[in-house]
């Protein structure tokens, strides 16, 4: 966790902004988070384009603030990533007919991507992600 960086925008103006909004000085943020004051100087302003996850978590939770984590649908996610690895498989089987003189039908290739997509999404979950 010490390694993951955040950029800047909009989730430090939107802490720093919170701050402000509390009437808060670097120096009470600095007490009530265990961040020291030119740190927060630092990562507020445009001196340092990253902040260390746990900093701004410090920060947020100094400022009584939540941090959400929000993204697509699991499943919409999932079968992304079956299309990608699937449409990869097949061009790959294409190559290799190819080398071999040996066309594929078109309407051929996108059923074999269908059937790879269903076969990925039925599979373990780790063979979505694994090349």
């Amino acid at each position: 966790m010490d390694r993951a960086s955040v950029q800047p925008l909009p989730l430090l103006r939107q802490l720093d902004q919170r701050r402000k909004d509390l009437g808060m000085s670097y120096a009470m943020l600095a007490k009530r988070s265990g961040v020291g004051a030119r740190t927060l100087q630092r990562v507020f302003s445009d001196e340092d384009s990253t902040a260390n996850l746990r900093t701004v978590l410090a920060i947020a939770d100094a400022l009584d603030a939540r941090l959400l984590l929000s993204g697509e649908d699991i499943n919409v996610v999932r079968h992304k990533q079956a299309q990608r690895k699937a449409t990869k498989l097949v061009k790959l089987v294409q190559g290799t007919s190819a080398l071999e003189s040996q066309a594929i039908d078109p309407a051929d290739l996108l059923a074999a991507e269908q059937r790879t997509v269903r076969d990925l999404l039925s599979s373990g979950k780790a063979a979505l992600w694994h090349d």
